[in-house]
């Protein structure tokens, strides 16, 4: 985690120079642009056993804050750095058990085995973006291109199933999932509307066997909407 602090130093440094800048008598375009930002997606899965299929809307919702650095007086490119939390929800038919401290992956029998079956989690982000865009200080309709990436930590996790009306399983918490993640970012859009997608670069899980004879290397991708704020 020293990486971390190192960046946040960085980052504080620079925001507190733009700061002082931004309290200067300076002309109409220094202004920022895009500091908060909320968004939803549409979750699939890469790298699953054949018989992992997702079942549902598996989703995610994610809101945060990101100060943005601009590189020329046109305020037009520029790099970002920032901080969020996301929702993240899958609907699977994977059997995900925890039995004395040890974590099992595998198949249901049966689909009637099971009414619901979803894995939840939430994470604190750190999101940094090269920003390109077309926008000036009187309008908020602006062509614009981000990309970056997103580092995530999980901060709580729970795979949850329910067997009929009355008897559900849960498990937070439980062994073998990946608490630090990372992945790549992109936004692009004109205006309120803008697309999104992130590609994750590393598994949901760790060091898992699938049915004790496959190895679970499964990684998340997300496409969706965001929207910037101010």
């Amino acid at each position: 985690m020293k990486q971390v602090l190192y960046i946040f130093i960085l980052f504080s440094f620079f925001t507190q120079a733009q700061s002082k800048k931004d309290s200067l008598n300076l002309p109409k375009y220094t202004y920022l642009e895009d500091q908060f930002f909320a968004g939803v997606t549409y979750n699939l899965l890469r790298n699953t056993p054949k018989s992992i299929k997702l079942r549902g809307f598996s989703n995610a919702m994610f809101i945060g804050y990101i100060r943005d650095l601009p590189f020329d007086k046109n305020r037009n490119y520029g790099l970002a750095m920032g901080l969020g939390y996301s929702y993240n929800t899958y609907f699977h038919n994977m059997k995900i058990v925890e039995i004395d401290n040890q974590t099992y992956f595998s198949d249901f029998e049966d689909i009637d085995d099971y009414s619901s079956n979803k894995l939840i989690y939430h994470t604190i982000d750190l999101p940094f973006e090269f920003r390109f865009r077309k926008s000036t200080y009187d309008t908020n309709k602006f062509f614009r291109f981000y990309f970056g990436w997103k580092l995530s930590y999980v901060v709580y996790h729970k795979s949850q199933f329910n067997l009929n009306i009355t008897e559900t399983k849960k498990y937070g918490n439980f062994n073998d999932f990946k608490k630090l993640q990372y992945g790549v970012t992109a936004s692009i859009g004109h205006g309120t509307w803008n697309g999104y997608f992130y590609y994750g670069l590393t598994n949901l899980f760790e060091n898992v066997q699938f049915n004790d004879e496959e190895t679970l290397n499964t990684k998340s991708l997300k496409f969706g909407l965001i929207w910037y704020i101010l």
